[in-house]
């Protein structure tokens, strides 16, 4: 890390001097450095399942006397070519001709300094503060900065930063600029984001765009890590990036941090049998990759840089041993060497392998130009991505348009979008009950089962006592990502709690939840009241093709003799997720159209605060399906989206006390955007409208506080969730004798 820090002070004080040298400096040929090693692209070594190699004591612990040592039984590693980790191909030392230095005499080589000042700060500021740099990317800031203090050329054209862009440096700048373009036009939260963190999409650009140009020889590895950093300014957890890969690596273990420490909170036994793993969950993880396990998972947060610290850090624990590549994440393979204490306070160094899935979607692939592409690079404006049978007109192709089509055009997505990579995730570990979507949580029961769901129910639903002998309801909601079927599976047990005169009040563990379909949301929320809810406000981003869908609904709409037979057809569609499709529901969709018409032709792209659909208040479900006893919703730092919806709803109708942590605070409808590119861009996502709860404020970054705060602890994770459990039943215990929130 003291690489860059010790080499720029006395570069520069060389500059002059190595200015005039190269003023007199024969041309000649210089030999580029060669590149850091890395396995090359159609070069695997064996797929090894993850193991543990070794389970050596480490040294004493606290003072402890020294524990005796086991014989080491790590794999020797494979020997494999030197390469490229930006190309994949073999490194190389290059041949490359010398430059001539620009301007002559006292004249030039001010302006050569100058320049040379300019490139400088250029570098060092996108390469970031010292103590958040790799030692690989300290290294290529340092030899960025040499290059331009000597003038050395880097590029078998002889290439230098004053020079013009090479047609890759175009391309990736002319890719840049239509992501940056969505932000520009799509984008909901733009002016909320410039308030509260200062965004300036022009600055974080332009300085993308500096390290593009520094680096003649840039890969695509390189040019997405950067679109990553763009898109992760606007600390949205809406915004993401994916990348077509298949290269990922996973450790069969979860670890998670309390009170300043971490702890095993996941073991798959299937991969690490207690025989060659002792260990259990609870035990420390005082080491990771021999650093500090505190320090690695705040390295992996300042990478993410989102927009709230708890959310941040509990999305680093888990890329701590779930990394993939489609997410912009560098991925390890190999050996990995870890330090964990037991609970005899002994600890051991343990090394095991990564489940390491090689990348075969080729890299750095030259690119191709039609004859369009000019010095600034050819620009343009992305478009959304459309469902299938809509060519984007703003009328589905072929036949005529059905109304659930129609209705489909205006996205209802209200779910993390890396939703399916967490998926990937729940599928490679079903059984871990922390990961994003986990259909059983954490929670072990809070009390003896006296009734539980049967298997095929979708939900975890169970009848339980208190240490008093009253009896609760619990029920988890995993995702919002149900149809009707589920939404009517909910509402018999809300149904069957409601009629059980002995149950006094339901726990609804919505944790871990990554969102899902907004008026899944509303068909659940509808099932827990007797009352209307008022729903959130949100302002979107419109444009002419809304227009077009708005006037299209409209006519729909507005034939009697063809109405019904779309409603039927509509009513079966899984856009609205078991919320009723009534006349009254009809006449708010076609408010809904025409105020969208009105915002654009006064001139507003950016509308003014509306409910989504028009749906101004969430009507509660027939009554056979209906829950109206005391609710405790708990909830924590990872609930994107829906998850952020939910309790915001409950709260701000005083149906629900909150308990927990605060929710991430993903506050708006997402849209995905597809982008013509040629550097393995899979998808683009960045939220569409910016909602606002009852008192008029964002949900966007500011999320749902808890009216019953509780964090994890020590204890927790060491007596299996004991206290939370004791503060869950003390907090419903309340709720029932006050008779609600």
């Amino acid at each position: 890390m003291q690489l860059l820090t010790l080499l720029v002070p006395q570069a520069i004080a060389l500059a002059p001097a190595l200015l005039w040298a190269q003023t007199i400096s024969p041309v000649g040929r210089v030999s580029a450095p060669v590149l850091p090693s890395g396995a090359p692209y159609g070069l695997t070594s064996p797929r090894l399942s993850p193991r543990i190699t070794g389970i050596i004591p480490a040294a004493p612990f606290a003072g402890g006397s020294a524990l005796p040592s086991l014989p080491s039984l790590s794999l020797a590693p494979s020997a494999i070519e030197s390469a490229s980790p930006e190309t994949g191909l073999p490194a190389a030392s290059l041949d490359v001709p010398a430059v001539p230095a620009q301007g002559q005499g006292r004249a030039g080589a001010a302006e050569s300094v100058d320049r040379m000042t300019r490139e400088v700060a250029a570098t060092l500021e996108a390469a970031g503060p010292a103590e958040e740099r790799s030692s690989e990317e300290d290294r290529g800031a340092a030899d960025s900065v040499f290059r331009t203090l000597t003038d050395e050329t880097s590029g078998p054209d002889g290439y230098r930063a004053s020079d013009p862009a090479n047609l890759t440096q175009r391309k990736m700048v002319a890719t840049l600029y239509k992501v940056a373009s969505i932000f520009s036009e799509h984008y909901a939260p733009v002016d909320w984001k410039k308030g509260r963190f200062r965004l300036d999409l022009k600055a974080e650009f332009d300085k993308a765009v500096t390290v593009i140009l520094s680096e003649p020889n840039i890969g695509t590895r390189r040019f997405q890590s950067l679109l990553v950093d763009f898109t992760a300014a606007t600390r949205d957890y809406h915004v993401t990036i994916t990348f077509h890969s298949t290269e990922k690596a996973r450790l069969p273990l979860l670890i998670m941090g309390a009170e300043g420490k971490y702890f095993i909170a996941y073991i798959d036994r299937e991969k690490l049998p207690k025989e060659t793993f002792p260990f259990v969950e609870g035990d420390e993880v005082l080491e990771f990759d021999g650093k500090p396990t505190a320090k690695v998972v705040l390295a992996l947060a300042r990478v993410r840089t989102g927009n709230t610290a708890e959310s941040d850090m509990r999305l680093a624990e888990i890329t701590l041993t779930h990394r993939s590549r489609r997410m912009g994440e560098e991925v390890p393979q190999g050996p990995v060497a870890m330090k964990v204490q037991d609970r005899h306070g002994k600890a051991f160094d343990v090394k095991m392998e990564w489940d390491y899935t090689p990348e075969k979607i080729p890299l750095d692939v030259p690119v191709r130009d039609a004859g369009l592409d000019t010095p600034d690079g050819a620009v343009g404006e992305a478009a959304p991505a459309m469902p299938e049978s809509w060519d984007g007109t703003g009328a589905p192709s072929g036949a005529a348009p059905k109304l659930k089509d129609l209705m489909s055009r205006l996205y209802t997505r209200v779910a993390h979008p890396l939703s399916g990579v967490f998926a990937e995730m729940r599928a490679a570990a079903p059984k871990n009950p922390f990961l994003f979507g986990a259909e059983k949580g954490f929670l072990p029961p809070l009390g003896p089962v006296v009734w539980k769901a049967k298997g095929d129910n979708p939900f975890d639903a169970y009848i339980y006592t208190d240490r008093q002998g009253r009896k609760f309801a619990h029920v988890r909601i995993s995702h919002y990502d149900g149809g009707e079927d589920e939404a009517h599976a909910f509402g018999l047990l809300m149904g069957r709690f409601q009629k059980d005169p002995e149950v006094q009040g339901l726990v609804i563990d919505q944790t871990n939840n990554p969102g899902g379909n907004l008026f899944y949301v509303y068909a659940l929320a509808s099932r827990l009241t007797d009352k209307p809810l008022v729903a959130p406000k949100h302002r979107l981003i419109v444009d002419e093709s809304d227009a077009a869908w708005a006037l299209d609904t409209i006519e729909k709409l507005s034939d009697p003799e063809k109405l019904e037979a779309e409603l039927e057809d509509m009513a079966e569609s899984d856009e609205w997720a078991g919320y009723p499709v009534t006349d009254a529901f009809i006449e708010l969709i076609v408010k809904f159209a025409r105020f969208i018409l009105s915002e654009l032709g006064a001139g507003r792209r950016l509308t003014g605060p509306t409910h989504m659909w028009g749906v101004d208040d969430i009507m509660p479900a027939p009554a056979k399906e209906r829950f109206t006893k005391p609710v405790l919703l708990l909830v924590n730092e990872n609930d994107y989206s829906g998850g952020d919806f939910f309790p915001a709803i409950m709260q701000d109708n005083g149906r629900a006390a909150i308990m927990g942590v605060g929710t991430a605070g993903a506050g708006g409808a997402v849209k995905s955007f597809e982008l013509a590119n040629q550097f393995g861009i899979a998808d683009l996502a960045a939220t569409w409208t910016l909602a606002l709860r009852k008192n008029g404020k964002p949900i966007e970054n500011l999320r749902v506080m808890p009216d019953i705060p509780y964090t994890l602890t020590e204890k927790d994770f060491k007596a299996g969730f004991a206290p939370y459990r004791r503060a869950i039943n003390a907090a419903m215990d309340k709720l029932v004798r006050k008779g609600g929130p």
